[in-house]
């Protein structure tokens, strides 16, 4: 009788132990999906906040002529430190690229990217007056600046901005002494990829007044509407 209770108590033993188990995987499994949850609850949230942030995004738009003070904003990070800094865009006009780049003494062919690529038809200038009130130490990083029509973006043309500017250093920003200003013409030529593939559209859209020149981008998206004065002469 004893070994019989004892091997008894054994069994109990083990089955309590199967069972221990069986409820400590369960227990595990239940954790784990709690945790899955939460951390898919988070992303839907932080996703929900990003696009709310984009969608609540301050935007500003200022016309030609008018100085745009850039104050804190900034295109990447705030490091770039533009407080001070202003610009002011004072004429906007459509060239032919070929006829342009000759006239500079250039070579059309170091616009030519690719072996069944075409140079762009035309390139936009913009004049500008970039101004430094007060800063010692910042500037103005100017590696994204574009003209915007919607999705067609038309990127600073820094090869047509050398061969204009015998002087220009090929950095993308301007350090300004303080209360200095700077008169410039800063170049725009649409990207190979988007004359290649829809080069007319493109040459269509750079002669209608619907680009926007972004100087900023956060937290507040400043823009100037861009008025081309000899789009007459081109159409």
């Amino acid at each position: 009788m004893a070994w019989k209770k004892y091997k008894k108590g054994i069994c109990d033993v083990r089955n309590r132990n199967k069972q221990s188990s069986a409820q400590l995987k369960t227990n595990l499994k239940i954790l784990w999906l709690i945790l899955l949850f939460i951390f898919t609850v988070g992303c839907i949230i932080s996703a929900i906040v990003v696009n709310n942030r984009k969608i609540d995004q301050k935007t500003e738009q200022y016309s030609m002529g008018k100085t745009v003070e850039i104050g804190p904003n900034f295109f990447v990070d705030a490091s770039e430190n533009p407080e001070g800094y202003s610009i002011k865009v004072n004429d906007a006009r459509v060239v032919e690229l070929e006829p342009y780049v000759t006239q500079l003494g250039g070579d059309i062919k170091n616009f030519i990217y690719g072996d069944n690529s075409k140079p762009a038809k035309y390139t936009y200038l913009l004049d500008v007056t970039i101004r430094n009130n007060g800063n010692k130490d910042g500037g103005i990083i100017a590696q994204n600046y574009a003209l915007y029509d919607d999705a067609l973006k038309i990127p600073t043309d820094y090869v047509l901005w050398g061969l204009m500017d015998p002087e220009f250093p090929g950095t993308f920003g301007f350090s300004l002494q303080e209360n200095t200003e700077l008169d410039l013409t800063i170049p725009f030529t649409p990207m190979p990829i988007d004359t290649a593939l829809n080069g007319k559209e493109v040459e269509k859209r750079m002669l209608a007044d619907n680009f926007e020149f972004v100087v900023s981008e956060f937290p507040i998206t400043k823009v100037i509407k861009i008025e081309c004065q000899n789009h007459s002469e081109k159409k």
